[in-house]
C-alpha cells in the first residue's frame, strides 16, 4: 500500500515519460533564464569570464554540420591554425552534438541557436537518463522524477554550463543504467546498449570517456566479480567493447595521434593546477539553502567548487547505511559508492604524494589520454551524481516505511515531508541568473563576407590582428568571434582557439604580438595568407605597427566591424 501523495499520475509508461520530459524542459528553461528569450543571438557564459569557449563550441557545431554535408570530407582539417592539418583534433569536438544539430544548420539557423537548443536538450537528457536509471533501481516514479530534476540541477553542470562539452553527463548515466541491466540479466543486446552508451560518452566529451575508463570500468569489474567468467556476460562485454571501439575508436585514435604528433602534454604542475583540493569539496558555487559550517560560498570561477549540497550529501550517507542494513541491492550500492569515492579521489589525484612519490606522475604517461587531461577536478562530477542517486534511495526507503504507518493522517504527513525534502534537494543550490554574451550577427558581416568572396579563393587564409599578449581564454574572445564568422565566408584563419595550440602557431603569435616589424610579417604569403584583417582602433593607437607597404596595402574598410583589410595588390 503506497502513499497517495507519492504516486505518479495515472498515466501509461509513454504518458509518464512525456510528463517527466515536459517538466524537465520547463526546469531547464528556468535554470538558464533568460537564455530562452535570446536563443538566436546570445550564448551563456556560465561562471566563465568571457564568451571564448561558448563561441568556440558553437563554431565546432557549425563545422561538423558543414563537413557532414560534404560526407565528412576534411573534417579534421578545420579552418583554424592554417596551414596546419588536423586542427579539429586539438580540442573537444562535441562531435555527436554536431551530428545531431546538422539539420538545423542546413535549415539556416544561427550557430548560437543550434548551440543553445542543444544545451537545453542536454539538460533535459541529463534528467531523463537519471529518471530511467532510478526507475531501474526500483525507486518510485515520483521520487525518480525528483531525482532526475536533481541531476538536471547538478551544481557542477551549471557551474560549467558555458562549456558545452561538459554539460551532457547523461552519457555516464546511460552507462550506469546499462551496467545495471547487465548485472541483473546479461545479454548481448544489453552489451550493445552499454557499448552505445560508452561511445556516446566519448563522442560527447573525451575527458568523460577517460574518467569512465579509470573509474566506472574498474568499479564494474568489482561489481561483477566472479560472474566475469560467465559466458553470457563475457559475450555481452565483448559486444559492448566492439560497439564502443567501432563508433568512438577512430575519433579517439585521431585525437591521440594529434597529441603525439604535436607533443601535446600537460606537465604535473599543470595537472595539479587543474586538480581539486580538499577545500574544493567544502566549497559551493552558489549559496546552499542550509549552508552549515565549514561550507563556504566562493564565486571565484577558478575555485573548482565540488560540494554536492547539504541535503543531498546527508541523504546519500543515510541511503548507504539504510539500504545496507535493509539488504537492498548491496552489490549495486557498493558499486555506486565505489564510483563516488573514486571520483573524489581522482579529482585530487595529482596532489597525492607518498614519501615523496607521486603516483599520478608515475602513471600519467602510461594511460592514453591522461597526459592530456587538464582538469582532473571534473571527475568529481561523478561523485555529485552518485550522491543524488543514493539520496533518492534514501527517499524511496523513507517512502516505503511511511506507507506502513497505521494512520492515514500520519501517512499523508510523512509523504508531504518526503516530497518537501525531495524538492529541497532539487533547489537547495539554485544557479544564479544566467549571464549572456552577444554573438556576431550575420547582417553585420555581410559586406565583409561579400568582399572576401569576391577577392579571395576558397583556400586563401586570413590573419587577424592584433595578436593577444598571451593565449589566455579571455584574451582570445575576439579570435573566437572571427572563428564564429567563418560560417559566413568559409575561408581558413591563421588564428584560432582550441585546448592546445600547435608550436608553429605559438611561434607566429610570439612574432606578431605587440608592434610587429617588417620581419614579423615576412613569410605570411608562403603560409597562404592573402588578407590581414586589422582593428582600426589598434592601427590608430599603434602607428607603424600595421602590415608594411608596398606588399600589403589597405584595400577594404568596414566601419561596422571597425576593421581594415590589407592584401597584396590584385
Amino acid at each position: 500500500m503506497g502513499s497517495p501523495h507519492l504516486r505518479s499520475p495515472r498515466l501509461g509508461p509513454a504518458g509518464l515519460v512525456a510528463l517527466v520530459l515536459a517538466a524537465y524542459t520547463a526546469l531547464s528553461v528556468w535554470a538558464t533564464w533568460p537564455l530562452a528569450t535570446r536563443l538566436a543571438d546570445s550564448l551563456p557564459m556560465g561562471t566563465g569570464g568571457s564568451a571564448t569557449v561558448p563561441l568556440s563550441s558553437a563554431w565546432s557545431l557549425w563545422w561538423t554540420a558543414d563537413r557532414l554535408a560534404a560526407g565528412l570530407s576534411g573534417l579534421w582539417n578545420a579552418p583554424i591554425f592554417h596551414p596546419i592539418a588536423g586542427s579539429f583534433a586539438f580540442s573537444e569536438t562535441v562531435l555527436l552534438g554536431g551530428l545531431a544539430t546538422a539539420p538545423l544548420f542546413w535549415l539556416g539557423v544561427s550557430p548560437a541557436l543550434a548551440h543553445n537548443g542543444l544545451l537545453l536538450v542536454f539538460l533535459v537528457a541529463n534528467g531523463g537518463f537519471a529518471f530511467a536509471l532510478l526507475r531501474a533501481m526500483r525507486v518510485r516514479p515520483a521520487l525518480a522524477g525528483l531525482g532526475g530534476a536533481m541531476i538536471l540541477m547538478l551544481p557542477y553542470v551549471h557551474y560549467e554550463i558555458g562549456v558545452l562539452t561538459l554539460v551532457p553527463v547523461w552519457g555516464w548515466l546511460w552507462m550506469l543504467w546499462a551496467i545495471r541491466s547487465l548485472f541483473r540479466e546479461p545479454s548481448t543486446r544489453g552489451g550493445v546498449r552499454l557499448g552505445l552508451a560508452a561511445a556516446a560518452t566519448s563522442l560527447l566529451c573525451a575527458h568523460y570517456a577517460l574518467f569512465a575508463l579509470l573509474i566506472v570500468v574498474p568499479a564494474g569489474a568489482l561489481l561483477f566479480g566472479r560472474r566475469l567468467a560467465d559466458r553470457e556476460l563475457l559475450r555481452a562485454l565483448v559486444a559492448a567493447g566492439g560497439v564502443a571501439v567501432s563508433l568512438a575508436g577512430p575519433v579517439a585514435w585521431t585525437q591521440l595521434s594529434a597529441a603525439r604528433e604535436h607533443e601535446f602534454v600537460r606537465s604535473l604542475d599543470r595537472a595539479q593546477q587543474g586538480a581539486a583540493t580538499p577545500a574544493a569539496w567544502i566549497s559551493t558555487p552558489w549559496r546552499d539553502v542550509l549552508m552549515p559550517p565549514p561550507l563556504r560560498h566562493t564565486p571565484d570561477p577558478e575555485a573548482m567548487p565540488l560540494f554536492p549540497g547539504t541535503a543531498r550529501t546527508l541523504l546519500a550517507l543515510l541511503g548507504c547505511v539504510w539500504a545496507w542494513r535493509a539488504r537492498r541491492d548491496r552489490c549495486w550500492l557498493t558499486f555506486l559508492a565505489t564510483v563516488g569515492v573514486a571520483g573524489l579521489a581522482l579529482s585530487m589525484a595529482p596532489h597525492l604524494e607518498i614519501a615523496g612519490w607521486n603516483p599520478y606522475a608515475s602513471v600519467q604517461d602510461a594511460i592514453p589520454g591522461l597526459a592530456q587531461a587538464r582538469s582532473l577536478w571534473r571527475a568529481g562530477a561523478l561523485t555529485q551524481i552518485v550522491a543524488v542517486l543514493l539520496a533518492c534511495v534514501a527517499l524511496d526507503l523513507a517512502a516505503r516505511r511511511a506507507a506502513d504507518v497505521g494512520s492515514s493522517a500520519g501517512r499523508r504527513g510523512l509523504a508531504a515531508a518526503i516530497a518537501a525534502l525531495g524538492l529541497l534537494c532539487v533547489f537547495e543550490m539554485p544557479p544564479g541568473r544566467q549571464r549572456l554574451a552577444d554573438v556576431p550577427h550575420r547582417a553585420d558581416y555581410a559586406d565583409f563576407a561579400g568582399w572576401i568572396d569576391a577577392h579571395l579563393g576558397p583556400g586563401d587564409a586570413l590573419l587577424h590582428l592584433p595578436m593577444p599578449e598571451q593565449p589566455f581564454v579571455h584574451a582570445l574572445e575576439p579570435v573566437t568571434r572571427w572563428m564564429y564568422a567563418t560560417a559566413w565566408h568559409g575561408r581558413p584563419m591563421v588564428n584560432g582557439y582550441s585546448s592546445y595550440f600547435p608550436m608553429e602557431t605559438r611561434r607566429l603569435m610570439k612574432r606578431l604580438v605587440g608592434c610587429p616589424d617588417a620581419r614579423a610579417y615576412a613569410g605570411l604569403g608562403r603560409r597562404g595568407v592573402r588578407a590581414i584583417v586589422v582593428e582600426q582602433d589598434w592601427l590608430r593607437d599603434h602607428p607603424g605597427c600595421g602590415p608594411p607597404s608596398p606588399h600589403w596595402t589597405p584595400q577594404y574598410r568596414d566601419p561596422t566591424l571597425g576593421v581594415v583589410v590589407f592584401a597584396p595588390a590584385f
